[in-house]
């Protein structure tokens, strides 16, 4: 009985370490499938490692955001922008706990859903909290800030 316990835990283990290295599989697949262009594929991939790291561990952190913006992204370059921004919510709702450039980038995404959908006031409003966030780490000088301001100056 004893022998059994560990070999069926032993097994559970391999299981999930299994399903992590698969996660991370295509994760990786699917982001040289959308550096290639394939955007089919890098969805479908994505899409599967979302599915298996939420099997694994479904940990929401960094690991879990990464793999929502690959989503977005191709989500973006698919032109399905309702699809994307849900995505990039979930990504923003799971970095909110630090207002780091991570989660400033997050909302510059975001912003650029609302942008193609219209929704210009928001786009606007979410840009300004970009850019007060990416000020806190660089000079109004540098790229990420210039980068919201043009942005700014797009949406107005």
């Amino acid at each position: 009985m004893h022998a059994r316990i560990i070999l069926t835990a032993g097994f559970l283990c391999i299981s999930f370490c299994s399903m992590a290295q698969n996660w991370k599989d295509d994760y990786a697949h699917a982001m040289t499938a959308y550096n290639n262009g394939d955007l089919k594929e890098a969805f479908s991939l994505a899409e599967g490692a979302l599915t298996k790291y939420i099997g694994a561990s479904g940990e929401t952190n960094e690991n879990y955001a990464a793999i929502l913006r690959l989503l977005s992204s191709v989500c973006y370059s698919q032109e399905r922008f309702s699809d994307g921004l849900g995505y990039v919510q979930k990504e923003i709702t799971i970095l909110e706990r630090k207002k780091d450039t991570t989660y400033a980038t997050a909302l510059s995404n975001q912003a650029q859903f609302y942008r193609q959908l219209g929704s210009y006031d928001r786009a606007i409003e979410v840009l300004l909290l970009s850019r007060e966030i990416f000020s806190q780490f660089y000079k109004v000088n540098e790229l990420a800030v210039v980068g919201c301001t043009v942005s700014l100056a797009i949406n107005c």
